[in-house]
């Protein structure tokens, strides 16, 4: 006999607490920058921050699909959708994630030296 556990409704939290983790990013890169005098870079993060939703929005739409079975939703499966709508917008967006990142707390690494 197989088990089988649906996890459906529990993986787009991961991709929410991305979200929640750029916001924190967000608000700290933009007290940093204020003290700093940076250029406002931390805008950026709300681009990764959309990017990430429609990765968990397609995410939530695919799995929807998937459990349904209808024959008529069935291109919402297919890997060109997964590739177009989830797995592209999740890189972009965690690439932006980085290098903000990197922008604004690298002199963290250097600091210690």
């Amino acid at each position: 006999m197989i088990i089988k556990v649906v996890t459906t409704p529990l993986a787009p939290l991961s991709l929410l607490s991305i979200i929640y983790a750029t916001t924190i990013y967000m608000l700290l890169s933009r007290k940093l920058g204020m003290v700093t005098k940076m250029k406002p870079y931390y805008r950026g993060f709300v681009a990764s921050m959309v990017f990430t939703l429609i990765a968990m929005m397609a995410y939530i739409i695919r799995n929807a699909a998937y459990l349904a079975r209808a024959p008529e939703t069935m291109w919402l499966t297919s890997a060109g959708f997964g590739l177009a709508f989830f797995h592209i917008p999740l890189l972009i967006g965690t690439v932006i994630n980085l290098a903000l990142i990197w922008k604004y707390w690298a002199w963290l690494l250097s600091a210690g030296k």
